[in-house]
């Protein structure tokens, strides 16, 4: 849809800045490319413009893309699975906001949301934290429900459910959870996660009929069956490396013997 036709642009946009040997474009929509390439999955794609856009920009003068391109490189580490160095991507990105006086939140939420990727949850809720407070001074709550599931999963892990739920509470009432439905789903699944740690069953319940009476006047159950549905892709293709490579090393073992 939009997302393949906003590549197309860019690309066309990027044959004619190549054309004209203008460095600062060639960074500038490389950068653009990847995130749109990594939004569309086609991770390959992304990391052929990430390393174009990384050439280019060593060759500008320019300050504008540079946290972008690290902050892309975090999302694509993130994606591929390569947690560690998806965190020290998204710290340079966080660095290089610092450097340029750039708005820092997205990177640093980024960096808390790794964080509780890999188990370290003080650390995550301290920079959701950050990221969450200079929102709040400038009035403004774009990436804060992101933020705030962060934290609410990092101190459910801690096992800290009031706080868990006082962050759940927060993304209820914001306005962007009136327009994404997937992200309401989570929210109320993830209530029910916490109430049956807790033993409060009757809470629970009342969760999942919240759940069950939104089937029908939404379609949840359709984002869910996607998102399920590219996981499971993905986690088939790195089964079929993995068998791959596990037939080549017992064929190179000669355990096969003769064929």
């Amino acid at each position: 849809g939009l997302l393949y036709a906003s590549y197309e642009y860019y690309a066309k946009a990027l044959s004619v800045a190549e054309k004209l040997k203008l460095t600062d474009q060639i960074a500038v929509l490389n950068s653009r490319l990847a995130w749109t390439a990594k939004q569309n999955y086609k991770y390959d794609v992304t990391l052929k413009h990430l390393e174009k856009a990384s050439s280019a920009i060593k060759r500008s003068k320019i300050t504008f893309p540079r946290s972008i391109i690290s902050n892309t490189y975090g999302a694509y580490y993130f994606a591929t699975d390569d947690y560690w160095k998806s965190l020290l991507n998204y710290h340079k990105s966080y660095s290089e906001c610092l450097k340029y006086d750039q708005d820092f939140v997205t990177p640093v939420g980024n960096k808390g949301n790794m964080f509780l990727q890999l188990g370290y949850y003080k650390q995550a809720i301290k920079f959701c934290e950050i990221a969450l407070n200079v929102l709040r001074k400038k009035k403004k709550h774009y990436f804060s429900d992101l933020l705030l599931t962060t934290m609410a999963e990092s101190y459910a892990a801690l096992g800290e459910y009031k706080k868990s739920e006082e962050c759940l509470n927060e993304i209820e009432v914001s306005e962007n959870i009136k327009t994404n439905k997937f992200f309401s789903f989570n929210i109320h699944l993830f209530k029910v996660n916490n109430f049956v740690k807790k033993r409060q069953f009757s809470k629970a319940r009342d969760e999942l009929e919240i759940i069950d009476n939104s089937k029908s006047s939404s379609d949840t159950l359709t984002y869910l069956a996607k998102a399920n549905m590219l996981k499971a892709e993905k986690l088939f293709k790195k089964a079929n490396i993995a068998i791959d490579k596990a037939l080549h090393l017992y064929e190179k073992s000669g355990a096969l013997g003769e064929k």
